[in-house]
């Protein structure tokens, strides 16, 4: 059977945990500051233009007087724990984002909860993103839904779904929002609908997914104080990229009757791996910056250019074909806690109580898995930096 894939992304998430912690609304404009930069602007404060890395605190002020601009919590030196500290010095504190790992890790919880009896298969992408295969759990409610279905590959099943009610499904991508979509051969009928979109089984599949996605989406907001967007598709490219299509707070869906006029609007930085050093390449050498300019490049061409392998892949996925599976990424192997100084350290004394800061720091970070999965490390490094050395200088031994 076609997969079911939902990509579940948090909106402006370390803004929402700063507005939930301090019992804002989401229509208070608030900023996640990191000593002069922004690292999360919530949605409304978007509305007033102010955007990360575009400007300073004072210049956000001036655009949106009643922002509130909330510093991450940080290390300091002689504290056993980090802190919301009213002003602190980069030269004398270190960066704690535990609170936004805290709080990923219950979103992540409420995400990968069984539904029904069955467990999606997960994936956690980022902090504030994850992948949910949840095709097995669609099958199952489609069955207790329908009487007559029969699961694909059993020799008898209708040959199509009764009439699905989109409604309440969240946006779901027609003609309308494929502007280079491909028009159909020949014009249609007065009131005759478009053929794309009659009822199909793997639509119908789509649909209970959704209303499963919008399940998910309305735990996280009732148990945590989050709202998220999420993007619904047969593969997980796809569902990434609808994900972000409309935010915050919505769900995006496409059918395989619109897949290629979807991709038509997609460009290569969006796509995993177009971004990067392949993306400028296939730039370069076709001259395109869109799925759409390279959907007309047969496969052999592709990969006369490219190679076998690589030219496949793009030959695929510029038509939004992904077979790579939800797979649960491995637990945590390393940890680590670092500082990068302006200014290097030129004492003993210095070192001595930055040492200090970053043993807190991974103290409070290890106690939380051993909390949550009773892991403990079995070695610890200790790297150092010279600017003026050619290479680091690391030292290991048994873990205390």
């Amino acid at each position: 059977p076609t997969r079911a894939i939902i990509l579940i992304d948090m909106d402006a998430f370390y803004s929402q945990v700063e507005q939930v912690r301090l019992g804002l609304t989401a229509d208070d404009p608030i900023v996640v500051q990191q000593w002069d930069s922004f690292i999360a602007v919530s949605y409304s404060a978007r509305r007033f233009g102010i955007r990360r890395n575009e400007m300073t605190v004072l210049e956000a002020h001036e655009r949106c007087p009643e922002l509130r601009a909330v510093h991450v919590a940080t290390y300091a030196p002689g504290q056993t724990d980090y802190r919301y500290h009213a002003h602190p010095d980069r030269q004398t504190h270190k960066v704690s984002l535990e609170p936004y790992r805290d709080a990923s890790a219950k979103v992540m919880a409420v995400l990968s909860r069984p539904r029904h009896g069955l467990a999606p298969r997960f994936e956690r992408a980022s902090i504030d993103e994850a992948f949910l295969d949840v095709t097995e759990i669609v099958l199952a409610r489609l069955a207790e839904r329908f009487a007559d279905y029969v699961p694909p590959g059993v020799a008898v099943r209708p040959d199509l779904p009764p009439a699905i009610d989109w409604t309440h499904a969240g946006r779901v991508i027609t003609a309308a929002d494929c502007e280079d979509a491909v028009a159909l051969p020949g014009p249609l009928a007065d009131g005759a609908p478009d053929p794309r979109d009659e009822p199909t089984w793997d639509a119908l599949q789509l649909r209970v997914a959704a209303d499963l996605c919008a399940e998910i989406r309305g735990d996280v907001l009732k148990e945590l104080g989050y709202t998220c967007s999420a993007g619904i598709a047969h593969s997980k490219t796809v569902a990434k990229l609808l994900a972000g299509r409309h935010k915050p707070n919505q769900q995006t869906l496409l059918t395989e009757a619109y897949r290629l006029d979807f991709m038509r609007t997609v460009s290569f930085g969006t796509i995993r791996n177009l971004g990067g050093k392949f993306g400028d390449e296939v730039e370069r050498e076709l001259g395109i910056t869109s799925c759409g300019d390279a959907l007309r490049y047969p496969l052999a061409e592709l990969q006369a250019k490219f190679g076998d392998e690589s030219g496949r892949w793009l030959y695929r996925i510029v038509r939004g074909l992904c077979d790579a599976a939800v797979v649960p990424r491995s637990k945590t192997k390393t940890m680590l806690a670092s500082k990068m100084f302006r200014t290097p350290l030129r004492t003993f004394a210095d070192i001595r109580t930055w040492l200090g800061v970053l043993s807190t720091e991974l103290f409070v970070r290890l106690s939380h898995l051993w909390e949550q999965e009773q892991r403990w490390p079995r070695t610890l490094v200790f790297t150092s930096r010279n600017p003026t050395a050619t290479a680091d200088r690391s030292k290991s031994g048994p873990f205390p």
